[in-house]
């Protein structure tokens, strides 16, 4: 059975043995990608010029990991609709609280989600590092990459001994989004009036990915506008952007900003109050995307509901993580090098540090200035770096990175990656980090 490390490695001899061809190879790939109309704050997709792989049974085992967690998950829901005392745990506000608990009209918790993973090829273990259910994206981005890769001359070559494939993360979720609202309305062969909302839209890093999801439901015959949730107005029981009536809403916006925003989004709340919208996904989804969700599950204070087994898996899969009070100033700053403090709810990696990227007297000061339960601090990952190839003006690199590895997760089915790479060891866009390929692999 072919395994994904084996596939790597024969990946990056063959580049080496074949430079100036596959430098040539290199610069059209380039060229692709620079023309696609996918961006990122503007700019052409980062990338290097070496996929990830993945053997069938890898990829199963990654799945069975993945549901397990999943199972865990919805159970905490469960527990937090139900339980007033568990609400508690998380410390979310009033009005917060008050949005998870409206029924979404539909069955899944969390209709979306990025599970971001730390994996270890050469023993097949995997960490969870944190999970996304609010404004996942850079499924276009890893679509854009897969597509351009699998007709690269390098991956062309193993084709002859492995048979190479990769998954849509774009147009499974259009079908995870359009289940979702047919169990909302009981219409399966109507087509809603789509909004893709997030603040200032225009402005956001990714707006070509809204404006590729705009395309693609329109090509299938969904009216899609793309707007600002304060633009959405409710009268005479319907949901408005200028004249056109909203059925259903994919929601970017992160809860959050919308937060941040709550007097000035009230047509939005009473639209989802009276189900005259459909949003996906609800505001359920915040128990698990706020990062203390880590933090609450290792406490046995809160899990009474878990079962051993269950206790035994977080325990397994997800580094310890706690909510920093005073009293962990000394343990905190004793173990630099174990540690990583995290802000409980932001993204794109804001305002996280990673204490072996620090002397011990910048620790020291990083330290002294979080606030008791405004960060939370969890246990430092280390995997295995991967060497990996690359060409800089001209010239090829091989070069160890670290690795992040997003797992898109709609209506509980594994539907596609989302992959970082980078030289430090905070793998995030804002610093450096590239998105590369992933490839499943067969024997033929």
């Amino acid at each position: 059975m072919p395994q994904g490390i084996e596939a790597l490695d024969k990946y990056v001899e063959y580049v080496k043995e074949n430079r100036q061809e596959c430098l040539e190879d290199y610069l059209i790939l380039k060229n692709s990608i620079e023309k696609s109309p996918i961006k990122h704050n503007g700019a052409t997709i980062g990338f290097i010029y070496n996929p990830l792989f993945y053997s069938r049974e890898e990829i199963i085992t990654i799945e069975k990991i993945m549901l397990k967690l999943v199972e865990i998950l919805e159970k905490v829901i469960k527990e937090y609709l139900l339980n007033s005392q568990f609400r508690r745990a998380f410390n979310f506000s009033q009005e917060l609280e008050k949005l998870i608990l409206l029924d979404p009209g539909y069955e899944m918790y969390f209709p979306m989600a990025r599970f971001d993973i730390f994996y270890d090829f050469e023993n097949k273990e995997l960490k969870f590092c944190e999970l996304n259910t609010d404004g996942s994206s850079g499924m276009t981005k890893s679509l854009v990459l897969d597509r351009e890769f699998i007709k690269s001359k390098p991956i062309l070559t193993m084709q002859k001994q492995y048979k190479i494939s990769y998954l849509d993360p774009v147009d499974t979720w259009i079908k995870a989004l359009l289940e979702n609202y047919a169990g909302f309305s009981g219409k399966f062969f109507e087509k809603p009036n789509i909004a893709i909302i997030d603040l200032n839209w225009s402005k956001q890093g990714m707006v070509t990915e809204f404006q590729e999801f705009q395309r693609r439901l329109e090509e299938l015959g969904y009216p899609t506008i793309i707007c600002d949730p304060r633009d959405l107005k409710f009268h005479n029981g319907k949901l408005y952007y200028k004249n056109i009536v909203i059925n259903l809403i994919y929601r970017r916006a992160v809860t959050s900003d919308l937060l941040k925003i709550y007097s000035e989004i009230p047509d939005l709340i009473l639209a989802l109050k009276e189900k005259a919208v459909c949003m996906v996904g609800s505001f359920r989804s915040q128990i698990i995307h706020n990062k203390q969700i880590f933090a609450v599950i290792h406490d046995p204070l809160f899990t009474d509901f878990l079962n051993a087994e269950e206790k035994a898996f977080i325990k397994k899969y997800i580094p310890y993580t706690a909510i920093y009070e005073e009293g962990h100033r000394q343990e905190v700053l004793a173990g630099r090098k174990h540690w990583v403090l995290k802000p409980l709810d932001a993204y794109q990696s804001r305002g996280v540090y990673i204490g072996r990227d620090y002397t011990d007297d910048e620790w020291q000061e990083i330290v002294g200035k979080i606030k008791p339960r405004e960060y939370l601090f969890q246990e430092f990952i280390e995997v295995p770096r991967l060497a990996l190839v690359n060409y800089v003006e001209g010239r090829l690199v091989e070069e160890k990175y670290n690795q992040m590895i997003g797992l898109f997760l709609y209506n509980k089915k594994f539907s596609g990656f989302y992959t970082r790479v980078s030289s430090f060891n905070n793998v995030a866009s804002g610093l450096g980090a590239v998105t590369i390929p992933n490839f499943i692999i067969e024997d033929r």
